[in-house]
């Protein structure tokens, strides 16, 4: 079983770190692209919609973004810590959102 809760300040640390490495180099071409530097991708992260740390009993074992807006919830990025990968933990996260957001909701989109 999952939880979820707000993410602290150190948890969107390692959530940006966990984004850093999981996007295999083609995240910071992108921010350039579009103008953005890390810092001011960084601070949207921490200023747009929420983190939240996922834990399975007393372990983190990731984080998910997400903004509602509009009637859709966004799921701009979930990164979990390399031991917790190809568990299934995706699969229940967006099973989650979508028992969590349903009545508020009229699409999730990532």
């Amino acid at each position: 079983m999952l939880t979820y809760r707000r993410a602290t300040p150190a948890q969107e640390g390692s959530f940006l770190v966990l984004l850093r490495e999981k996007t295999g180099g083609y995240l910071e071409p992108t921010l350039r692209a579009m103008g953005m530097t890390w810092n001011a991708f960084a601070e949207m992260v921490r200023t747009v919609g929420e983190v939240r740390a996922i834990a399975r009993g007393s372990a983190t074992v990731g984080f998910v973004w997400i903004e509602r807006r509009d009637g859709t919830l966004h799921v701009h990025g979930v990164a979990l810590e390399p031991p917790f990968r190809g568990q299934g933990i995706g699969t229940a996260l967006f099973r989650d959102l979508e028992e969590e957001f349903c009545a508020s909701v009229t699409a999730i989109e990532l």
